[in-house]
């Protein structure tokens, strides 16, 4: 039986050239784990308040809100084992299947 293998993610960035790199790592980030994600942007340039609201320290920032738990990470997508690590993909397998 195959498990649920959406997460969702909230994105802050600071225009749309780190909005599309954010959004195109991220993607590949799931697509390497078998995950399907669901990304919703925020710039904070043009949506301030949500950021306060989110509790944005830094941009980039990836809030996997669910799974549950609600994970983040804070800053550049290139580590790819800490980033995978940090959202908590790295415990599916690369089907969708939780390892």
């Amino acid at each position: 039986m195959m498990a649920d293998s959406t997460f969702t993610f909230t994105t802050y960035v600071d225009g749309q050239e780190m909005a599309r790199a954010v959004t195109a790592r991220l993607s590949e980030l799931c697509d390497a784990h078998g995950v399907q994600p669901q990304i919703r942007v925020v710039d904070v340039g043009e949506q301030p308040q949500a950021a306060e609201e989110g509790n944005v320290i830094g941009v980039p920032t990836v809030v996997r809100e669910s799974p549950r738990p609600r994970r983040r990470v804070i800053g550049a997508l290139d580590d790819t084992r800490r980033v995978s690590n940090a959202l908590g993909l790295d415990m599916y397998d690369g089907t969708g299947e939780r390892r």
